[in-house]
């Protein structure tokens, strides 16, 4: 893909305008213009490009001996091929536009010169390539009528024919071949211009006379000018935009021929090559057949200026692919049939309004090809051979993930992804088997749609957070909903389907509803556990879910952790210590129905199916519920049961299921009562950093969540004090203001005393709108994380973002704004950006000068505030807050 945001998957893929002439883009086929819109289609008693098979393949090149031109058939040709070898004229009807690749604008200059790079190179290579290892350049599909009399008449493709003819002819006249050989010369006389009478004379004449020796007088020594200088050149000719077109693309080929002499690539050695039976530039090409079809075809393809999509090039390169290997559950029964599918009641599921690609003129075409790149690059890390390093597994992946379409599916084509950037497979990961697998998962979502009117298989016994929302899942997978899958999303909706390949019936039934359901839910939680997954992260784990699928793990997950520590080793890619949880869940849920109620309930609330604070709080720890061959479980009923019970009576106390209770957010009062425990430590997270959060009500690494599933480094224990000083039979609200009432802050810790003291400090957020904002109109924050940076506990600034780079404040100074202003006192305050910037309250004295009040340790000994007048670096007035607060109201106006 044009590299994108690598936060997004499956780019769209990349097409030209709709309208532009020229049969080009940048990628895998350069040449061919880019998307069409289903439109009116093409239909015949057998529709030909839903039946797409290469009969005429060896190792990718041609082997015509044994492959007629069939009407059902796409084989891979060169112009050579189409000329010499099958003997056909190639007629360009008149209804074709002129000769667009040799055009002076801007844009056909740019893909001429993309067109003659690749073609340069791929002669230097196949004239190098002595082992034969070489794969060529694929110009991509074509298609057109070969009629009774052996003439092929083009419907897509003109453009490229058309300068293959002129590369041809240069580099035969260049060798003498045309003088030589008359077959060659006979072999291109066959390609004409029907109805274009300039074009056809000039390619004509190209070919029996020949340029002059020289151009004239006035021009130059290049071919065009050579051209014009014959007296069979007439005014009908220049006058020719086909014509015109064609003399400047022969001077750019010259130019590249030039430069291959002159590197030692004889034109001879070249035109050989080309004509080859391994030619170095070829196509895939589809015999349209019936008579009288190719104008009425290039109507329907070109009448907005749309020629054939890369979907259709695409899908008779699939043809080609899934007939490759018929002992892999490959040949041309399954290939047909899997075409019918794509045509039939595939495109019937995504045509439907909420999947298909909105727009002026709505099409399957990319959301196909976005669940295609999905499954094949899953396939593709599921069945990669050895496990690769970080560093090259990443760039492999994020190539994958980024890539346009159309060279994301030259590597399926060209090698089954064996090779990919730095990583290389014995056996080619990607196999028709991926294709079996695509078309039972295809056939499955396709009957579910139409039996039950959505796509969802999981029976849920709990909130659909906890899991899956397949439906949303999928499209936005497909991109029909603009939000992007992350790895973690991605990951999911592979176990989910995965699971479905493995148990779902052939008829498309499917029982398993709840252990879907149960093994989700598993792997959301792993996996959730897991630092947010990068690439080499992502690998690991759609292999892990892969292989215990695979072994039956999934549909008994919950029996099989009863055996923990002794676990499948495809578990060990998620933390151990979530692996535990859940095998003393699995233990626990087993043991009573009591148990499975209160573990369930623990699951809905806030803690989101992550509940090692309960287990912590009621001391079941998993070494003992473990320590003998079958589980000791605590009695539903006992000690261990009353407490995790209470526990989770007071996490809910303070948490509905999406965060933090309203009334406990307003005044922040829950994070100031935190702030009471823990002495100079807090709650804030992350630990052992200089930037700190007070949480918001997400999962990420600075939410609430995060502090109550992890240890932290001990500032988990600091939530579990507070919950032990909460009374069940109380409000939480008033129980949290006498711990913040009753605390008295001393020594170290006293940095903590204005944040719990001053509730306006952490209310200040600019989501909560203008009776937030402080004195001056402004907030504090502009999110609810609420990050502050302490270097230590006299220098603390209050960033309104995330980083110091933001606007900020210094905390004891803008304290001291605040306390004045609650007295009636005319201080302002002055934030910045960056750390090193001065942040201060001020305001004017009695003789309307501008005292600055900055809050410093300037000699060593100890922070206090500062007053300074503008542009007097020594201090006017020094002290403690209160001092400072009389100071001012002495000396303002």
């Amino acid at each position: 893909m044009k590299a994108e945001d690598s936060s997004r998957p499956f780019p769209e893929a990349v097409t030209a305008e709709p309208a532009n002439p020229l049969e080009a883009t940048e990628a895998r086929i350069p040449y061919l213009t880019g998307t069409q819109d289903k439109g009116p289609s093409l239909e015949r008693e057998t529709d030909p490009i839903s039946a797409l098979t290469d009969l005429s393949l060896d190792d990718g090149f041609l082997s015509h001996a044994a492959a007629p031109l069939s009407t059902v058939a796409a084989t891979r040709e060169s112009l050579w091929s189409l000329l010499s070898v099958r003997g056909l004229s190639v007629r360009i009807p008149a209804l074709h536009r002129d000769y667009a690749q040799g055009r002076l604008d801007a844009e056909a200059e740019r893909v001429r010169r993309k067109l003659l790079d690749d073609l340069s190179e791929a002669l230097r290579e196949a004239v190098s390539d002595s082992a034969g290892l070489r794969t060529g350049m694929d110009l991509g599909f074509l298609c057109g009528c070969v009629e009774q009399d052996r003439s092929l008449i083009p419907v897509d493709g003109q453009q490229r024919l058309t300068t293959l003819f002129l590369l041809h002819w240069l580099l035969a006249f260049r060798s003498g071949r045309l003088e030589s050989d008359p077959e060659v010369r006979e072999a291109l006389l066959r390609f004409r211009f029907e109805g274009r009478e300039p074009a056809d004379r000039f390619c004509r004449q190209l070919l029996l006379q020949g340029p002059c020796a020289s151009g004239p007088a006035s021009g130059s020594g290049c071919i065009s000018s050579r051209i014009r200088g014959c007296a069979w050149f007439s005014d009908g000719c220049e006058q020719s935009l086909s014509v015109r077109g064609m003399l400047v693309m022969l001077d750019a080929l010259e130019e590249r021929l030039t430069g291959l002499a002159d590197a030692g690539f004889a034109a001879g050695r070249l035109f050989s090559c080309l004509t080859s039976a391994r030619p170095p530039v070829s196509f895939l090409f589809l015999n349209l057949g019936d008579a009288g079809l190719a104008d009425s075809a290039y109507i329907k393809m070109n009448a907005r200026g749309r020629p054939l999509s890369f979907f259709e090039g695409f899908k008779a390169e699939l043809s080609v692919f899934l007939d490759a290997d018929p002992a892999d559950g490959g040949g041309s029964g399954f290939s047909e049939a899997f075409l019918r599918q794509l045509d039939g009641p595939w495109t019937a599921l995504f045509w439907r309004p909420e999947y298909r690609e909105p727009g002026p003129f709505p099409t399957t075409d990319r959301p196909m090809l976005r669940f295609f790149r999905f499954m094949i690059l899953t396939d593709y890390l599921a069945n990669l051979g050895s496990v690769p390093n970080r560093a090259d597994l990443r760039t492999a992946l994020n190539t994958l993930m980024t890539e346009p379409d159309e060279a994301f599916f030259s590597r399926l084509f060209r090698d089954g992804f064996q090779t990919v950037e730095g990583l290389r497979s014995e056996k080619p990961p990607v196999t028709v088997r991926t294709f079996q697998n695509i078309r039972r998962l295809l056939d499955l979502l396709a009957n579910r749609k139409k039996s039950t009117g959505g796509l969802a298989f999981l029976k849920r016994s709990g909130d659909p957070e906890l899991f899956l929302d397949e439906e949303a899942a999928f499209r936005r997978l497909i991109a029909s909903d603009p939000r992007e899958l992350g790895y973690r999303e991605l990951l999911l909706l592979y176990a989910v389907y995965r699971f479905l390949l493995r148990y779902a019936r052939p008829d498309g039934s499917f029982r398993y509803g709840a252990a879907l359901a149960r093994w989700l839910g598993l792997i959301s939680r792993l996996s959730g556990a897991a630092a947010p997954p990068q690439a080499d992260g992502f690998f690991a784990m759609v292999r892990a879910a892969d292989r215990l699928v695979e072994s039956g793990f999934a549909l008994r997950c919950r029996k099989a952790l009863l055996r923990w520590p002794r676990v499948p080793d495809a578990l060990s890619v998620f933390p151990a210590s979530q692996l535990a949880e859940e095998s003393v869940k699995a233990a626990l849920m087993r043991s009573s129905p009591l148990w499975k109620k209160a573990i369930l309930a623990a699951e809905r609330s806030f803690l989101n199916g992550r509940i090692d604070l309960l287990f912590q709080y009621s001391g079941i720890r998993a070494e003992e519920v473990f320590s003998s061959s079958s589980p000791a479980v605590p009695e539903a009923g006992g000690k261990e049961y009353t407490l995790f019970l209470r526990c989770l009576r007071r996490v809910e106390m303070l948490f509905d299921r999406d965060g933090v209770r309203s009334e406990l957010e307003e005044s922040s009062l829950l994070r100031r009562a935190l702030l009471c425990y823990g002495g100079e430590d807090s709650y804030l997270l992350p630990s052992g950093r200089t930037r700190l959060c007070f949480l918001d009500n997400t999962d990420r690494d600075f939410g609430f969540r995060r502090l109550l599933w992890e240890e932290n480094d001990g500032r988990r224990a600091l939530f579990l004090r507070l919950l032990d000083d909460l009374e069940e039979n109380q409000p939480a609200a008033p129980q949290l203001q006498r711990i913040i009432s009753r605390k008295v802050f001393r020594g170290a810790e006293r940095w903590k005393e204005y944040f719990v003291t001053m509730p306006e400090i952490l209310s200040s957020v600019r989501l909560f709108g203008a009776e937030a904002a402080d004195p001056m109109g402004e907030w504090v924050f502009e999110s609810e994380k609420r990050f502050i940076r302490m270097n230590h506990p006299d220098d603390i600034l209050l960033l309104s973002r995330t980083q110091t780079s933001s606007v900020s404040r210094e905390y004891y100074s803008y304290v001291l704004f605040l306390k004045a202003r609650e007295q009636g006192l005319p201080v302002f305050y002055h934030a910045d950006y960056t750390e090193a910037s001065e942040k201060y309250a001020w305001f004017e004295d009695l003789n309307g000068a501008r005292i600055r009040i900055l809050y410093r340790n300037p000699d060593g000994t100890r922070w206090r505030s500062l007053a300074y007048r503008e542009e007097d670096p020594a201090p006017v007035f020094d002290g403690n807050l209160e001092e400072m607060l009389d100071y001012i109201r002495e000396t303002s106006k």
